[in-house]
């Protein structure tokens, strides 16, 4: 999101975040997911965080290979913004 519309810089004034921080990135899409869960909790809507996502599949890809079979993925669909906090990491 961050990246995509290309909003480091409003955003980083809006939140009064130091640009120059090389964690900018990560701390203005940490406040955005913090907003958007709040946000649906506050509306009494469901969503799905990415820790237990996470959680969710790594239990998927241990069951998967108990059974005898792989469990491919790609890093981007599932590794989250927050890299080593996730459990898929």
């Amino acid at each position: 999101l961050v990246e995509r519309y290309n909003v480091v810089e409003s955003w980083s004034d809006a939140m009064t975040l130091n640009r120059a921080d090389r964690l900018i990135k990560q701390k203005i899409s940490l406040e955005v997911e913090t907003a958007v869960l709040h946000s649906f909790d506050k509306a009494k809507f469901t969503i799905v965080d990415s820790d237990t996502v996470g959680n969710q599949f790594v239990m998927h890809c241990k069951r998967e290979r108990d059974a005898g079979r792989e469990c491919p993925a790609q890093w981007s669909w599932i590794g989250g913004l927050v890299g080593p906090t996730n459990s898929s990491w």
